[in-house]
C-alpha cells in the first residue's frame, strides 16, 4: 500500500462519513497493525478509490482467555456509487483471505444497513451485544452514598496502561496487542486501577460520553467508582458494550445502576447487529469489544 493509497482511503472516508479523523489515522491502523498485516481490498474506478474494507488482527477476552481474531472494518462506499454491488464485491474478496487464515473468529460490528450485504456473502448472527448504560443523573445520586476509595489510581499514560495489563496477562503477543490498541491517534484514553493493579478499567470520552473499553473486576461496586469522573468531567453518562446470553429483558438496578437496553429497532435501538463468520465458538462473555474503532 502506497502513500497514494492512504489519501485516498482517507479522502473515501470523509466522503462516507460524516466525521473527522487525523491524516495519520490510517497509517497508524493498516502499517503499524499490531505485528501482523492489515488486508485492504479496494475498488477503482477510472482511477479513483470508490469502495474499500479491510481486515484488522486483533485478540479479546472471553472469559479471561484470549482469542485471537480478524475484526472486518472500514467498509464503505462512495455515496455516488452506492446500489451497485460495489460493497458485495470487496465482502466477496475479503472473505477468500478469511477462508484461508488461523484465527478463533472472525467478527464485525455494523449498522442495519451495512448488514444486509455481509448477509449476501455468508456472514451470520452472532448473539446480541448489548448496550449497559447508566445516565449522568444515576452516577450523582450513586456518587452520594458510595465511599471515597484512596486505594484507586487514575493515569493516561500509554505505559502505565501496558505495566497494568502485564501485571493480569502474560501472553506477549496479547501485550503487543494492547499497546498498539491504545495507541490510536483518534481518541485519548484513561485508566483507573486499584493498589494491587487486579481490578482495573480502561476508559475513554466520546461524543460527551465515557466509553468502558476493557475491564478487569472483582465486585461490580469497582465500577461505582466511575460516577466521580462522569460529574467531574460533565459528561452524560456511561455506556459500555458486552456481549451476554443471560439477559431476557429491561433491567434495572438501584444497586447496580445501569439500564440493560434489548430495543432491536427504532430510536432507542440499542443491540447491535453481531455478525460471524468463522468461528470454533460462540463468545459467551466480552467486554472489550470496540465499535467504531473507539
Amino acid at each position: 500500500m502506497s502513500k497514494e493509497d492512504l489519501i485516498a482511503i482517507n479522502k473515501l472516508y470523509r466522503n462516507c462519513f460524516n466525521d473527522e479523523i487525523v491524516d495519520d489515522f490510517f497509517e497508524w491502523k493498516y502499517f503499524s497493525a499490531f505485528q501482523h498485516e492489515t488486508v485492504v481490498v479496494g475498488l477503482f474506478n477510472d482511477g479513483e478509490l470508490i469502495a474499500s474494507g479491510a481486515l484488522l488482527f486483533e485478540m479479546i477476552l472471553d472469559n479471561g482467555k484470549v482469542l485471537k481474531t480478524l475484526r472486518c472494518t472500514d467498509l464503505m462506499t462512495h455515496p455516488d456509487q452506492r446500489g451497485k454491488g460495489a460493497s458485495k464485491k470487496i465482502s466477496t474478496a475479503l472473505n477468500e483471505f478469511i477462508h484461508s487464515s488461523e484465527v478463533d473468529v472472525v467478527y464485525t460490528m455494523c449498522s442495519k444497513i451495512a448488514t444486509k450485504s455481509f448477509a449476501k456473502t455468508g456472514w451470520k448472527h452472532q448473539k446480541a451485544i448489548h448496550y449497559y448504560f447508566k445516565p449522568r443523573l444515576l452516577s450523582l445520586f450513586s456518587n452520594l452514598f458510595s465511599k471515597k476509595n484512596k486505594n484507586l489510581f487514575y493515569n493516561d499514560s500509554l505505559d502505565v496502561i501496558c505495566d497494568v495489563y502485564k501485571n493480569k496477562f502474560s501472553d506477549d503477543e496479547f501485550l503487543k496487542f494492547i499497546e498498539w490498541r491504545y495507541s490510536n491517534l483518534k481518541y485519548h484514553y484513561q485508566l483507573m486501577f486499584s493498589k494491587d493493579k487486579q481490578e482495573f478499567v480502561v476508559y475513554t470520552i466520546h461524543n460527551n460520553f465515557l466509553f468502558i473499553l476493557d475491564l478487569e473486576m472483582k465486585q461490580f461496586s469497582f465500577l461505582r467508582y466511575l460516577d466521580k469522573i462522569v460529574i467531574d468531567k460533565k459528561v452524560r453518562g456511561i455506556i459500555m458494550l458486552s456481549s451476554s446470553n443471560t439477559i431476557k429483558e429491561i433491567k434495572f438496578s438501584i444497586f447496580k445502576g445501569y439500564f440493560v437496553n434489548k430495543f432491536k429497532f427504532g430510536g432507542l435501538k440499542s443491540i447491535l447487529d453481531f455478525n460471524m463468520i468463522k468461528g470454533k465458538q460462540q463468545l459467551d462473555k466480552v467486554y472489550s469489544f470496540n465499535y467504531d474503532d473507539i
